[in-house]
Parts: structure tokens; C-alpha cells; sequence
């Protein structure tokens, strides 16, 4: 739930294609890694939202709306669907 909360107030994510692959487009409302393990590219991933306003806000922004589009019941059968895996 941390994912969907902080695209919920705006904010862009960074994550693993395993922690929000269903609710991030990489891209468009977040970003996917593709080496969760590699700590240069997470580095890398956070410089580029320090450093480009307009991709940190266009990210945010869409993040909220698909946050918004995500309601309790969808939320808890894709938990269910994750702890049947």
C-alpha cells in the first residue's frame, strides 16, 4: 500500500516491475528499475527527479490519477491475487 499512498498525494515512485508492476507505467506516472539490486541505478533514477522539475511533475501527476482510479475493493483482491502467488 506505501506505492499507492504516495502516488495518491502526487508523488512520483520509483519501484521493482514485482513491488507495483500492475499500478506503474513506466514512464508515465512512475519508474520501474530494472536491477532492484543495483544501487547506481536507483541512484541515477533519484538524480533525474531531483534534477527535472517538469518529469517529476508530469510523473506525480499522472501517479495521482491512477491512484485515484484504484479503489478499496480492486486494492484488496490484487492483495489476495499477490498472497495466492
Amino acid at each position: 500500500m506505501p506505492i499507492l499512498e504516495a502516488m495518491s498525494c502526487g508523488l512520483p515512485v520509483i519501484s521493482s516491475k514485482i513491488g507495483a508492476g500492475e499500478l506503474i507505467t513506466d514512464g508515465f506516472n512512475g519508474i520501474h528499475l530494472d536491477n532492484p539490486n543495483d544501487i547506481q541505478e536507483i541512484t541515477d533514477k533519484i538524480k533525474m527527479l531531483i534534477d527535472d522539475k517538469d518529469k517529476r511533475g508530469f510523473l506525480g501527476e499522472n501517479a495521482r490519477d491512477k491512484a485515484l482510479q484504484c479503489t478499496w475493493m480492486k486494492q484488496y483482491g490484487r492483495q489476495l491475487k499477490f498472497m495466492k502467488k
